[in-house]
């Protein structure tokens, strides 16, 4: 919930939040085993893909339209 406005915040957003440290973690562990292994096949350089946490302007602007 908004403390400011006291709405509610949807289920996925609110689940997303919560598990946003599980997430990053398992970025970083991906990150760390496909870049820096002597192996790996992409370089430290190329692009990371994006997350996609929900956070609560998330809600906010998806309200708001």
């Amino acid at each position: 919930m908004f403390i400011s406005t006291g709405m509610v915040v949807e289920s996925k957003v609110s689940e997303s939040i919560l598990d946003a440290f599980k997430i990053r973690t398992k970025s970083i562990n991906e990150f760390i085993t496909n870049r820096l292994s002597e192996k790996s096949e992409k370089t430290l350089y190329d692009p990371i893909k994006k997350l996609k946490i929900g956070t609560f302007d998330t809600h906010f602007k998806t309200f708001l339209n």
